[in-house]
């Protein structure tokens, strides 16, 4: 009998937790858009090939990179384990070559038509979204 009391208080307050965070989680989700590197200047096919270079510019950075750069220029605190750092590091290379080409991050309702999208594939790990003409 006891177990049963408890049983249906949990119940009820599983129901009110999902009548109230339901509605919440729905519009979070309408809200959150994926964000894409853009040039207004650039074809989709510009975009692939500025994004490969990037990715290669900044695997080879990250590669001479000493321990110093790295953390002064990842600016990743707490981790510890080497590809971590490399990936952090990597990742600020990336980003810096792509703002350096006129790239910049621009959510999806920002972009206009004839817009095309995609995620390009780099590796086993990074995709990015990209956007072009």
């Amino acid at each position: 009998m006891k177990q049963r009391a408890v049983l249906n208080r949990l119940t009820r307050q599983g129901t009110m937790l999902l009548i109230v965070l339901g509605p919440v989680c729905g519009l979070c989700g309408g809200c959150s858009q994926r964000i894409y590197w853009y040039h207004p200047g650039k074809t989709l096919a510009d975009a692939e090939r500025d994004c490969r270079e990037c990715y290669r510019q900044a695997q080879v950075e990250a590669g001479e990179a000493t321990w110093d750069q790295r953390l002064d220029r990842a600016q990743m605190q707490g981790e510890s384990d080497d590809r971590q750092w490399s990936y952090a590091y990597q990742d600020s290379r990336f980003r810096r070559c792509m703002r350096r080409n006129g790239y910049r991050l621009t959510r999806e309702r920002e972009l206009k038509p004839p817009v095309r999208k995609r995620v390009f594939r780099m590796g086993s790990v990074q995709s990015y979204p990209i956007a072009g003409k």
